[in-house]
């Protein structure tokens, strides 16, 4: 009786598990997914930032009070929704930015 018992509550409970939904959260628009700032990142941002003439103090992964402030002008001036964070947004503006000039000094090579 005592294994009959145990096994109608494992199927209870098995079958209560297995109609149960399960939700996700819509994801956010791709302009607005936050990045998780790891010092990596950070440090590449600030690298970038800097190339381009936004001063964004030492290439040291810590996104300080002057990094913030070189990432809210940057997002200003490319027409980027203004936070101060690295989104994907920040990211693909950065990026894309410094392969145009990649893209540019190599035109210019002289043969």
């Amino acid at each position: 009786m005592r294994n009959a018992v145990t096994f109608f509550l494992i199927n209870l409970f098995l079958t209560a598990c297995a109609s149960t939904p399960v939700c996700t959260p819509a994801a956010p628009p791709a302009s607005s997914v936050a990045i998780e700032e790891t010092a990596v990142l950070i440090s590449e941002v600030q690298t970038l930032l800097n190339k381009k003439g936004y001063d964004s103090g030492p290439t040291d992964g810590v996104a300080g009070p002057k990094t913030r402030a070189a990432i809210r002008k940057f997002e200003k001036a490319n027409d980027l929704a203004v936070d101060g964070l690295v989104d994907d947004a920040l990211y693909a503006a950065l990026k894309q930015s410094d392969e145009k000039a990649v893209l540019a000094e190599d035109s210019l090579v002289c043969e």
